[in-house]
Protein backbone atom coordinates (compact mmCIF):
# COMPACT_ATOMS: atom_id res chain seq x y z
CA UNK A 1 0.00 0.00 0.00
CA UNK A 2 1.41 3.76 -0.86
CA UNK A 3 2.08 5.95 1.73
CA UNK A 4 -0.27 8.67 0.94
CA UNK A 5 -0.61 10.34 4.36
CA UNK A 6 2.12 13.44 3.74
CA UNK A 7 1.26 13.97 0.54
CA UNK A 8 -2.70 14.21 1.11
CA UNK A 9 -2.21 15.94 4.18
CA UNK A 10 -0.32 18.76 2.28
CA UNK A 11 -2.30 18.96 -0.50
CA UNK A 12 -5.59 19.37 2.02
CA UNK A 13 -3.62 22.16 3.45
CA UNK A 14 -2.74 24.36 0.83
CA UNK A 15 -6.25 24.01 -0.38
CA UNK A 16 -7.85 25.08 2.79
CA UNK A 17 -5.40 28.25 2.90
CA UNK A 18 -6.73 29.39 0.17
CA UNK A 19 -10.52 30.45 1.11
CA UNK A 20 -13.38 29.75 -1.47
CA UNK A 21 -16.67 30.80 0.51
CA UNK A 22 -19.26 30.85 -2.30
CA UNK A 23 -19.96 34.02 -4.11
CA UNK A 24 -16.81 35.60 -2.75
CA UNK A 25 -13.73 36.33 -4.90
CA UNK A 26 -11.79 33.98 -3.33
CA UNK A 27 -14.26 31.15 -5.28
CA UNK A 28 -13.47 33.25 -8.29
CA UNK A 29 -9.33 33.02 -7.99
CA UNK A 30 -8.88 29.63 -6.55
CA UNK A 31 -9.14 27.88 -10.02
CA UNK A 32 -5.58 29.91 -10.85
CA UNK A 33 -4.48 28.55 -7.36
CA UNK A 34 -4.66 25.24 -7.69
CA UNK A 35 -3.22 25.78 -10.99
CA UNK A 36 0.05 27.02 -9.87
CA UNK A 37 0.38 24.37 -7.74
CA UNK A 38 -0.20 22.05 -10.17
CA UNK A 39 2.78 23.60 -12.28
CA UNK A 40 4.98 22.68 -9.48
CA UNK A 41 4.86 19.10 -10.73
CA UNK A 42 7.00 17.88 -13.22
CA UNK A 43 5.04 16.35 -15.33
CA UNK A 44 2.71 19.44 -15.51
CA UNK A 45 5.74 21.30 -16.23
CA UNK A 46 6.47 19.30 -19.17
CA UNK A 47 2.53 19.14 -20.21
CA UNK A 48 1.08 22.55 -19.33
CA UNK A 49 -1.48 22.52 -21.56
CA UNK A 50 -3.47 19.78 -20.30
CA UNK A 51 -4.64 22.25 -16.97
CA UNK A 52 -7.06 24.33 -18.46
CA UNK A 53 -9.38 26.34 -16.81
CA UNK A 54 -13.60 26.80 -17.99
CA UNK A 55 -14.95 29.80 -17.17
CA UNK A 56 -18.75 28.24 -15.85
CA UNK A 57 -21.84 29.48 -18.33
CA UNK A 58 -24.46 31.48 -18.20
CA UNK A 59 -23.57 32.94 -14.87
CA UNK A 60 -23.33 36.38 -13.86
CA UNK A 61 -20.42 35.93 -11.60
CA UNK A 62 -16.59 34.79 -13.00
CA UNK A 63 -15.83 31.25 -11.54
CA UNK A 64 -13.62 28.06 -13.23
CA UNK A 65 -13.66 25.01 -13.54
CA UNK A 66 -10.48 23.66 -13.17
CA UNK A 67 -9.59 20.56 -15.62
CA UNK A 68 -5.90 18.68 -15.16
CA UNK A 69 -5.20 15.52 -17.54
CA UNK A 70 -2.60 12.64 -17.00
CA UNK A 71 -2.35 11.06 -20.05
CA UNK A 72 -1.34 7.41 -21.01
CA UNK A 73 -2.20 4.90 -23.45
CA UNK A 74 -5.69 4.68 -25.41
CA UNK A 75 -8.75 6.93 -24.79
CA UNK A 76 -10.09 4.68 -21.96
CA UNK A 77 -10.39 8.12 -18.92
CA UNK A 78 -11.93 7.89 -15.69
CA UNK A 79 -13.08 11.33 -13.92
CA UNK A 80 -12.21 12.63 -10.50
CA UNK A 81 -13.92 15.20 -9.61
CA UNK A 82 -16.00 17.59 -6.55
CA UNK A 83 -16.41 21.06 -5.84
CA UNK A 84 -13.72 23.51 -4.07
CA UNK A 85 -16.65 26.05 -2.92
CA UNK A 86 -17.18 26.07 0.67
CA UNK A 87 -19.50 27.64 2.89
CA UNK A 88 -19.22 30.87 4.90
CA UNK A 89 -16.29 31.52 7.39
CA UNK A 90 -18.39 33.46 9.83
CA UNK A 91 -19.70 30.98 12.89
CA UNK A 92 -16.33 30.48 14.25
CA UNK A 93 -16.69 33.53 15.55
CA UNK A 94 -13.37 34.76 17.37
CA UNK A 95 -11.73 32.24 15.68
CA UNK A 96 -12.63 32.96 11.75
CA UNK A 97 -9.23 34.51 11.27
CA UNK A 98 -7.64 31.32 11.70
CA UNK A 99 -10.78 29.24 10.07
CA UNK A 100 -8.68 28.18 6.63
CA UNK A 101 -5.13 27.87 8.50
CA UNK A 102 -5.50 24.43 10.25
CA UNK A 103 -2.36 24.13 11.65
CA UNK A 104 -3.61 27.53 13.22
CA UNK A 105 -6.70 26.98 14.05
CA UNK A 106 -5.99 23.59 15.94
CA UNK A 107 -4.53 25.19 19.33
CA UNK A 108 -6.83 28.21 19.42
CA UNK A 109 -9.78 25.99 19.19
CA UNK A 110 -8.48 23.32 21.44
CA UNK A 111 -8.36 26.29 23.72
CA UNK A 112 -11.50 27.92 22.98
CA UNK A 113 -13.50 24.49 23.64
CA UNK A 114 -11.47 23.47 26.69
CA UNK A 115 -13.06 26.97 28.17
CA UNK A 116 -16.42 26.75 26.57
CA UNK A 117 -17.14 23.00 25.34
CA UNK A 118 -20.66 22.00 27.40
CA UNK A 119 -22.40 20.37 25.05
CA UNK A 120 -22.34 16.84 23.50
CA UNK A 121 -20.93 18.11 20.29
CA UNK A 122 -18.44 20.57 21.44
CA UNK A 123 -16.97 18.05 23.90
CA UNK A 124 -16.64 15.59 21.42
CA UNK A 125 -15.19 17.90 19.04
CA UNK A 126 -12.31 19.05 22.05
CA UNK A 127 -11.68 14.83 22.45
CA UNK A 128 -11.66 14.54 18.74
CA UNK A 129 -8.73 18.02 18.49
CA UNK A 130 -7.32 16.73 21.30
CA UNK A 131 -6.87 13.18 19.87
CA UNK A 132 -4.30 13.98 16.96
CA UNK A 133 -6.44 12.35 14.62
CA UNK A 134 -8.34 15.06 13.34
CA UNK A 135 -7.46 18.85 10.97
CA UNK A 136 -10.10 21.08 11.68
CA UNK A 137 -10.61 24.16 9.56
CA UNK A 138 -13.87 25.34 6.81
CA UNK A 139 -13.46 23.07 3.58
CA UNK A 140 -11.16 20.19 5.94
CA UNK A 141 -14.02 17.80 5.07
CA UNK A 142 -16.07 19.69 2.93
CA UNK A 143 -14.56 18.83 0.66
CA UNK A 144 -10.72 19.71 -0.26
CA UNK A 145 -9.44 16.69 1.85
CA UNK A 146 -11.69 15.04 -0.88
CA UNK A 147 -9.69 16.88 -3.72
CA UNK A 148 -6.43 16.41 -2.02
CA UNK A 149 -7.16 12.44 -2.38
CA UNK A 150 -7.82 13.24 -5.33
CA UNK A 151 -4.76 15.04 -6.87
CA UNK A 152 -2.37 12.78 -5.26
CA UNK A 153 -3.83 10.10 -6.90
CA UNK A 154 -3.34 12.40 -10.12
CA UNK A 155 -0.02 13.10 -9.43
CA UNK A 156 0.88 9.67 -8.72
CA UNK A 157 -0.39 8.79 -12.21
CA UNK A 158 1.71 10.66 -13.34
CA UNK A 159 4.68 9.26 -11.86
CA UNK A 160 4.19 5.44 -12.96
CA UNK A 161 6.56 4.77 -16.35
CA UNK A 162 3.25 2.89 -18.21
CA UNK A 163 0.19 4.46 -18.19
CA UNK A 164 -2.75 2.46 -18.99
CA UNK A 165 -5.78 4.92 -19.69
CA UNK A 166 -6.24 8.44 -18.73
CA UNK A 167 -7.04 9.98 -15.71
CA UNK A 168 -8.66 13.79 -15.26
CA UNK A 169 -9.52 15.60 -12.84
CA UNK A 170 -12.28 18.70 -12.51
CA UNK A 171 -12.81 20.69 -9.71
CA UNK A 172 -16.30 22.91 -9.94
CA UNK A 173 -17.16 26.18 -7.87
CA UNK A 174 -20.82 26.65 -6.36
CA UNK A 175 -21.86 23.48 -4.88
CA UNK A 176 -22.82 24.66 -1.99
CA UNK A 177 -25.63 26.99 -3.44
CA UNK A 178 -27.23 26.29 -6.33
CA UNK A 179 -24.33 24.04 -8.28
CA UNK A 180 -23.77 26.14 -11.07
CA UNK A 181 -20.30 24.78 -11.91
CA UNK A 182 -21.15 21.38 -11.94
CA UNK A 183 -24.28 22.30 -14.55
CA UNK A 184 -21.78 23.86 -16.82
CA UNK A 185 -19.20 21.28 -16.93
CA UNK A 186 -21.91 18.67 -18.05
CA UNK A 187 -21.77 20.50 -21.87
CA UNK A 188 -17.80 21.86 -21.28
CA UNK A 189 -16.36 18.13 -20.09
CA UNK A 190 -17.74 16.34 -23.32
CA UNK A 191 -16.44 19.36 -24.91
CA UNK A 192 -13.02 18.96 -23.66
CA UNK A 193 -12.68 15.33 -23.54
CA UNK A 194 -13.30 15.44 -27.56
CA UNK A 195 -10.64 17.65 -27.86
CA UNK A 196 -8.27 16.02 -25.56
CA UNK A 197 -9.25 12.69 -27.62
CA UNK A 198 -10.96 10.98 -24.45
CA UNK A 199 -13.69 8.32 -24.17
CA UNK A 200 -14.81 9.00 -20.36
CA UNK A 201 -15.51 5.86 -19.08
CA UNK A 202 -16.65 6.23 -15.26
CA UNK A 203 -16.19 8.95 -12.53
CA UNK A 204 -15.62 9.22 -8.74
CA UNK A 205 -16.91 12.09 -6.64
CA UNK A 206 -14.46 12.66 -4.06
CA UNK A 207 -17.25 14.58 -1.47
CA UNK A 208 -17.67 14.01 2.09
CA UNK A 209 -20.54 11.84 3.54
CA UNK A 210 -22.57 12.23 6.58
CA UNK A 211 -21.63 10.26 9.86
CA UNK A 212 -23.74 7.23 10.60
CA UNK A 213 -26.74 7.77 12.60
CA UNK A 214 -25.21 6.86 16.01
CA UNK A 215 -22.25 9.61 15.25
CA UNK A 216 -19.30 7.73 13.82
CA UNK A 217 -17.58 8.15 11.28
CA UNK A 218 -19.21 7.10 7.63
CA UNK A 219 -16.37 5.28 5.96
CA UNK A 220 -18.91 4.65 2.38
CA UNK A 221 -18.92 4.33 -0.79
CA UNK A 222 -21.98 5.69 -2.22
CA UNK A 223 -22.97 3.98 -5.32
CA UNK A 224 -25.81 6.84 -5.91
CA UNK A 225 -27.19 10.39 -4.94
CA UNK A 226 -29.89 11.11 -3.12
CA UNK A 227 -32.77 14.15 -5.58
CA UNK A 228 -33.50 16.95 -3.94
CA UNK A 229 -36.82 19.95 -4.80
CA UNK A 230 -37.55 22.59 -3.30
CA UNK A 231 -41.63 22.55 -3.62
CA UNK A 232 -43.15 26.24 -3.04
CA UNK A 233 -46.96 26.72 -2.30
CA UNK A 234 -48.19 30.53 -2.82
CA UNK A 235 -51.39 30.96 -0.70
CA UNK A 236 -54.20 33.60 -1.52
CA UNK A 237 -56.74 34.37 1.25
CA UNK A 238 -59.39 36.71 1.44
CA UNK A 239 -58.47 39.96 3.65
CA UNK A 240 -60.70 40.71 6.09
CA UNK A 241 -60.95 43.20 8.73
CA UNK A 242 -59.26 42.37 11.71
CA UNK A 243 -62.98 42.86 13.60
CA UNK A 244 -64.52 40.69 11.29
CA UNK A 245 -62.30 37.60 11.03
CA UNK A 246 -64.94 35.19 9.64
CA UNK A 247 -65.21 37.29 6.47
CA UNK A 248 -62.64 36.30 4.68
CA UNK A 249 -59.88 33.39 4.92
CA UNK A 250 -56.08 34.65 6.16
CA UNK A 251 -53.47 33.01 4.28
CA UNK A 252 -51.38 32.96 7.02
CA UNK A 253 -53.74 29.90 8.06
CA UNK A 254 -53.99 28.00 4.72
CA UNK A 255 -50.05 28.31 4.92
CA UNK A 256 -49.65 26.90 8.35
CA UNK A 257 -51.58 24.38 7.99
CA UNK A 258 -49.59 23.11 4.85
CA UNK A 259 -46.92 23.19 7.17
CA UNK A 260 -48.13 21.18 9.36
CA UNK A 261 -49.06 18.65 7.07
CA UNK A 262 -45.75 18.68 5.35
CA UNK A 263 -43.47 19.21 8.02
CA UNK A 264 -41.38 15.92 8.60
CA UNK A 265 -44.72 14.03 7.50
CA UNK A 266 -45.70 11.65 4.86
CA UNK A 267 -47.62 14.58 2.43
CA UNK A 268 -44.52 15.24 0.28
CA UNK A 269 -42.02 12.25 1.43
CA UNK A 270 -41.40 8.95 -0.57
CA UNK A 271 -44.21 6.84 0.31
CA UNK A 272 -41.39 4.02 0.85
CA UNK A 273 -38.11 3.02 0.87
CA UNK A 274 -36.15 2.70 -2.92
CA UNK A 275 -33.60 -0.40 -1.89
CA UNK A 276 -34.26 -0.38 1.43
CA UNK A 277 -33.08 3.08 2.22
CA UNK A 278 -35.09 5.61 3.28
CA UNK A 279 -34.51 10.03 2.63
CA UNK A 280 -34.53 12.09 5.19
CA UNK A 281 -37.79 13.74 5.95
CA UNK A 282 -39.28 17.35 4.50
CA UNK A 283 -38.53 20.11 6.43
CA UNK A 284 -39.37 23.94 5.51
CA UNK A 285 -37.28 26.14 4.67
CA UNK A 286 -38.98 29.46 4.92
CA UNK A 287 -42.47 30.15 5.68
CA UNK A 288 -43.86 34.05 5.76
CA UNK A 289 -46.53 36.67 4.61
CA UNK A 290 -45.83 39.39 1.80
CA UNK A 291 -47.37 41.76 3.62
CA UNK A 292 -44.95 44.78 4.21
CA UNK A 293 -46.68 47.09 6.11
CA UNK A 294 -49.03 47.54 9.48
CA UNK A 295 -52.86 47.79 9.17
CA UNK A 296 -55.43 45.32 10.83
CA UNK A 297 -56.18 43.49 7.50
CA UNK A 298 -55.35 39.92 7.35
CA UNK A 299 -53.13 39.41 5.39
CA UNK A 300 -53.75 38.36 1.69
CA UNK A 301 -50.42 36.34 0.83
CA UNK A 302 -48.94 33.98 1.99
CA UNK A 303 -45.73 31.76 1.25
CA UNK A 304 -43.47 28.17 2.01
CA UNK A 305 -40.70 26.33 0.92
CA UNK A 306 -40.04 23.05 1.66
CA UNK A 307 -36.75 20.67 1.65
CA UNK A 308 -37.82 17.42 -0.07
CA UNK A 309 -35.14 14.77 -0.68
CA UNK A 310 -35.92 12.02 -2.31
CA UNK A 311 -34.74 8.23 -3.56
CA UNK A 312 -37.20 7.90 -6.38
CA UNK A 313 -40.08 10.84 -6.87
CA UNK A 314 -39.72 12.28 -10.77
CA UNK A 315 -41.05 15.95 -11.26
CA UNK A 316 -44.04 14.68 -11.94
CA UNK A 317 -44.61 12.53 -8.96
CA UNK A 318 -43.61 15.51 -6.36
CA UNK A 319 -46.05 17.65 -8.41
CA UNK A 320 -48.93 15.53 -7.73
CA UNK A 321 -48.32 15.12 -4.21
CA UNK A 322 -47.71 19.29 -3.69
CA UNK A 323 -51.25 19.59 -5.29
CA UNK A 324 -52.77 17.52 -3.01
CA UNK A 325 -51.48 18.83 0.05
CA UNK A 326 -52.08 22.47 -0.56
CA UNK A 327 -55.80 21.09 -1.39
CA UNK A 328 -55.65 19.30 1.97
CA UNK A 329 -54.36 22.65 3.59
CA UNK A 330 -57.23 24.84 2.55
CA UNK A 331 -59.85 22.12 2.79
CA UNK A 332 -58.55 22.03 6.30
CA UNK A 333 -58.10 25.51 6.96
CA UNK A 334 -61.60 26.43 5.68
CA UNK A 335 -63.37 23.88 8.02
CA UNK A 336 -61.61 24.64 11.08
CA UNK A 337 -62.45 28.21 10.61
CA UNK A 338 -66.45 27.50 10.29
CA UNK A 339 -66.06 25.13 13.09
CA UNK A 340 -64.90 28.60 14.91
CA UNK A 341 -67.64 30.65 12.62
CA UNK A 342 -70.38 28.28 14.34
CA UNK A 343 -68.74 28.34 17.79
CA UNK A 344 -68.70 32.04 17.75
CA UNK A 345 -71.97 31.88 17.01
CA UNK A 346 -73.54 29.85 19.78
CA UNK A 347 -70.97 32.17 22.34
CA UNK A 348 -71.99 35.53 20.67
CA UNK A 349 -75.90 34.82 20.27
CA UNK A 350 -74.78 36.87 16.14
CA UNK A 351 -75.59 34.81 13.48
CA UNK A 352 -72.32 34.27 12.01
CA UNK A 353 -70.83 32.13 9.04
CA UNK A 354 -67.91 32.05 7.70
CA UNK A 355 -67.22 34.05 3.92
CA UNK A 356 -64.66 33.05 2.00
CA UNK A 357 -65.71 31.46 -1.37
CA UNK A 358 -64.16 27.77 -2.71
CA UNK A 359 -60.63 27.09 -2.79
CA UNK A 360 -58.73 26.26 -6.24
CA UNK A 361 -55.03 25.02 -6.40
CA UNK A 362 -53.08 26.31 -9.22
CA UNK A 363 -49.55 25.18 -10.98
CA UNK A 364 -46.84 27.98 -11.81
CA UNK A 365 -47.49 27.18 -15.30
CA UNK A 366 -51.41 27.67 -15.15
CA UNK A 367 -50.35 30.44 -13.50
CA UNK A 368 -48.35 31.83 -16.18
CA UNK A 369 -51.32 30.95 -18.67
CA UNK A 370 -53.89 32.57 -16.61
CA UNK A 371 -51.65 36.13 -15.95
CA UNK A 372 -51.35 36.22 -19.99
CA UNK A 373 -54.84 35.89 -20.81
CA UNK A 374 -56.52 38.26 -17.82
CA UNK A 375 -53.96 40.96 -18.32
CA UNK A 376 -54.28 41.19 -22.45
CA UNK A 377 -52.68 43.73 -23.72
CA UNK A 378 -50.74 44.18 -20.60
CA UNK A 379 -48.82 41.43 -21.01
CA UNK A 380 -45.67 43.40 -22.17
CA UNK A 381 -45.17 45.27 -18.89
CA UNK A 382 -45.67 41.72 -16.68
CA UNK A 383 -43.09 40.37 -18.81
CA UNK A 384 -40.78 43.39 -18.19
CA UNK A 385 -41.48 43.64 -15.06
CA UNK A 386 -40.67 39.75 -14.51
CA UNK A 387 -37.39 40.22 -16.81
CA UNK A 388 -36.18 42.90 -14.22
CA UNK A 389 -37.29 40.43 -11.18
CA UNK A 390 -34.55 37.79 -13.44
CA UNK A 391 -31.83 40.30 -13.67
CA UNK A 392 -32.06 41.33 -9.84
CA UNK A 393 -28.66 39.58 -8.51
CA UNK A 394 -29.14 40.54 -4.97
CA UNK A 395 -32.28 37.63 -5.07
CA UNK A 396 -31.79 34.13 -4.27
CA UNK A 397 -33.83 31.47 -5.48
CA UNK A 398 -36.33 31.33 -2.67
CA UNK A 399 -37.06 35.27 -3.09
CA UNK A 400 -36.45 35.56 -6.95
CA UNK A 401 -39.18 32.40 -7.11
CA UNK A 402 -41.74 34.49 -4.74
CA UNK A 403 -41.52 37.78 -6.44
CA UNK A 404 -42.02 36.49 -9.78
CA UNK A 405 -45.08 34.17 -8.48
CA UNK A 406 -46.58 37.20 -6.44
CA UNK A 407 -45.90 39.37 -9.26
CA UNK A 408 -47.99 36.89 -11.79
CA UNK A 409 -50.69 36.20 -9.22
CA UNK A 410 -51.59 40.13 -9.85
CA UNK A 411 -51.71 40.24 -13.18
CA UNK A 412 -54.15 37.15 -13.14
CA UNK A 413 -56.19 39.07 -10.69
CA UNK A 414 -56.34 36.05 -9.17
CA UNK A 415 -59.17 36.14 -5.85
CA UNK A 416 -58.23 33.45 -2.98
CA UNK A 417 -58.83 31.26 -1.22
CA UNK A 418 -55.90 29.55 -4.15
CA UNK A 419 -53.09 27.63 -3.61
CA UNK A 420 -49.84 28.19 -6.52
CA UNK A 421 -47.47 25.40 -6.51
CA UNK A 422 -44.63 25.20 -8.04
CA UNK A 423 -40.75 24.89 -7.23
CA UNK A 424 -37.70 26.77 -6.53
CA UNK A 425 -34.41 25.86 -8.06
CA UNK A 426 -32.14 23.97 -7.90
CA UNK A 427 -33.80 20.24 -9.03
CA UNK A 428 -31.22 17.51 -8.15
CA UNK A 429 -32.09 14.28 -9.86
CA UNK A 430 -32.17 11.21 -8.03
CA UNK A 431 -28.63 9.32 -9.45
CA UNK A 432 -28.05 5.48 -9.18
CA UNK A 433 -25.83 2.98 -10.97
CA UNK A 434 -27.90 1.06 -13.16
CA UNK A 435 -28.36 -2.26 -14.51
CA UNK A 436 -26.14 -1.68 -17.44
CA UNK A 437 -22.84 -3.26 -18.42
CA UNK A 438 -20.62 -0.51 -17.62
CA UNK A 439 -22.03 0.07 -14.00
CA UNK A 440 -22.71 -3.24 -13.37
CA UNK A 441 -18.76 -3.30 -13.76
CA UNK A 442 -18.11 -0.18 -11.77
CA UNK A 443 -20.16 -1.33 -8.84
CA UNK A 444 -17.75 -5.27 -9.40
CA UNK A 445 -14.66 -2.69 -8.86
CA UNK A 446 -15.39 -0.65 -5.83
CA UNK A 447 -17.19 -3.69 -3.62
CA UNK A 448 -13.44 -5.89 -4.86
CA UNK A 449 -11.49 -2.62 -3.53
CA UNK A 450 -13.19 -2.33 -0.44
CA UNK A 451 -13.25 -5.72 0.45
CA UNK A 452 -9.96 -5.87 0.25
CA UNK A 453 -9.19 -2.98 1.31
CA UNK A 454 -11.22 -4.24 4.85
CA UNK A 455 -9.23 -7.42 4.85
CA UNK A 456 -5.86 -5.77 4.64
CA UNK A 457 -6.29 -2.08 6.91
CA UNK A 458 -9.84 -3.07 8.68
CA UNK A 459 -10.89 -0.01 6.87
CA UNK A 460 -14.27 -0.24 7.80
CA UNK A 461 -15.43 0.57 4.31
CA UNK A 462 -19.18 -0.15 3.50
CA UNK A 463 -21.51 0.77 0.59
CA UNK A 464 -24.29 2.32 0.50
CA UNK A 465 -27.01 3.25 -2.33
CA UNK A 466 -27.77 6.94 -1.74
CA UNK A 467 -25.71 9.83 -0.12
CA UNK A 468 -28.31 10.97 2.43
CA UNK A 469 -27.43 14.75 1.50
CA UNK A 470 -27.20 16.63 -1.84
CA UNK A 471 -24.54 16.16 -3.92
CA UNK A 472 -23.17 17.20 -7.60
CA UNK A 473 -23.27 13.51 -8.37
CA UNK A 474 -26.96 14.33 -9.33
CA UNK A 475 -26.08 15.91 -12.15
CA UNK A 476 -23.16 13.82 -14.19
CA UNK A 477 -24.11 10.07 -12.75
CA UNK A 478 -26.78 7.77 -14.49
CA UNK A 479 -30.19 9.25 -13.58
CA UNK A 480 -33.45 7.42 -12.60
CA UNK A 481 -36.47 7.80 -14.48
CA UNK A 482 -37.07 9.74 -17.87
CA UNK A 483 -34.52 12.75 -17.33
CA UNK A 484 -35.77 14.32 -21.05
CA UNK A 485 -39.35 14.18 -19.55
CA UNK A 486 -37.93 15.77 -16.27
CA UNK A 487 -36.13 18.30 -17.92
CA UNK A 488 -39.11 19.29 -20.11
CA UNK A 489 -41.40 19.54 -16.83
CA UNK A 490 -39.25 22.27 -14.49
CA UNK A 491 -38.64 24.81 -16.62
CA UNK A 492 -42.49 25.06 -16.54
CA UNK A 493 -43.25 24.77 -12.84
CA UNK A 494 -40.23 26.94 -12.32
CA UNK A 495 -39.97 30.77 -11.85
CA UNK A 496 -37.20 32.35 -13.88
CA UNK A 497 -35.55 29.26 -14.92
CA UNK A 498 -34.59 30.20 -18.54
CA UNK A 499 -32.84 33.33 -17.37
CA UNK A 500 -31.11 32.29 -13.75
CA UNK A 501 -31.57 28.28 -12.90
CA UNK A 502 -30.97 26.46 -16.93
CA UNK A 503 -29.98 22.66 -16.99
CA UNK A 504 -28.53 21.30 -20.20
CA UNK A 505 -30.57 19.27 -22.39
CA UNK A 506 -29.69 15.64 -20.88
CA UNK A 507 -29.36 14.34 -24.57
CA UNK A 508 -26.33 16.40 -24.72
CA UNK A 509 -25.04 16.63 -21.25
CA UNK A 510 -22.65 14.01 -19.56
CA UNK A 511 -23.82 10.89 -17.86
CA UNK A 512 -21.32 8.23 -16.40
CA UNK A 513 -21.74 5.52 -14.41
CA UNK A 514 -20.74 6.96 -10.92
CA UNK A 515 -19.93 6.09 -7.42
CA UNK A 516 -19.18 8.62 -4.31
CA UNK A 517 -15.80 8.07 -2.13
CA UNK A 518 -14.82 10.78 -0.67
CA UNK A 519 -13.30 11.80 3.39
CA UNK A 520 -14.91 11.10 6.43
CA UNK A 521 -14.82 13.33 9.87
CA UNK A 522 -17.49 15.51 11.62
CA UNK A 523 -19.27 18.89 11.54
CA UNK A 524 -18.94 20.06 8.11
CA UNK A 525 -20.39 23.24 8.00
CA UNK A 526 -19.84 23.86 11.63
CA UNK A 527 -17.21 25.80 13.38
CA UNK A 528 -16.13 22.14 14.59
CA UNK A 529 -16.00 21.11 11.13
CA UNK A 530 -12.80 18.67 11.21
CA UNK A 531 -11.31 15.81 8.88
CA UNK A 532 -10.65 12.29 10.12
CA UNK A 533 -6.37 11.76 8.56
CA UNK A 534 -5.70 8.55 9.51
CA UNK A 535 -8.66 7.48 7.14
CA UNK A 536 -9.05 10.16 4.71
CA UNK A 537 -5.42 11.08 3.91
CA UNK A 538 -4.58 6.99 3.62
CA UNK A 539 -6.97 4.72 3.51
CA UNK A 540 -9.24 7.02 1.51
CA UNK A 541 -6.36 7.60 -1.71
CA UNK A 542 -5.45 4.34 -1.76
CA UNK A 543 -8.97 3.07 -2.42
CA UNK A 544 -9.42 5.93 -5.14
CA UNK A 545 -6.23 4.95 -6.23
CA UNK A 546 -7.23 1.22 -6.72
CA UNK A 547 -10.90 1.94 -8.43
CA UNK A 548 -8.72 4.08 -10.92
CA UNK A 549 -6.36 1.27 -11.78
CA UNK A 550 -9.19 -1.16 -12.26
CA UNK A 551 -11.33 0.58 -13.69
CA UNK A 552 -8.81 1.63 -16.53
CA UNK A 553 -7.43 -2.06 -17.01
CA UNK A 554 -11.07 -2.89 -17.96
Amino acid sequence: MTNWFSAVRQWTLDLVRAPSVTESAGETAFASHVQQLLHRHPYFQAHPQQIRLLRTQHDFRERYVICALVQGNGRQTVLLTGHYDTVSTANYGALEAWATDPEALLPRQIDELRQHASSGPDLAALHDLQSGDYLPGRGALDMKSGLAAGLAVLLHFAEQPNRHGNLLFAAVCDEENYSHGMRSALTQLPELAAEWGLDLQSAINLDAGLNNPDGSEARTIYLGSIGKYLPTAFFVGRPTHAGAPFDGINANLMSSEFVRLCEAGHALADPAPTLGEMPPAPVCLQQLDLKGYYDVTTPSAAWCAFNVLTNSATPADLLTRLQSAASQAMHNAIGLMQRRAERYAQLSGVPTQLNCGNASVLTFEQLVGLAQTRSGAHWAAVQHDIEQHERDTTLNALALSRSITARLVQAAQLQGPAAIVGFAPVYYPVALLNESEAALRLRHIVETAAATLNAEQQAGIRLQHFIPGIADMSFFGTQMGNSHDNAALMPKLTPGWAARWWMPDPAQALQLPSVNIGPCGRDYHQRTERVYMPYSFSILPELVWRVTQAALAA
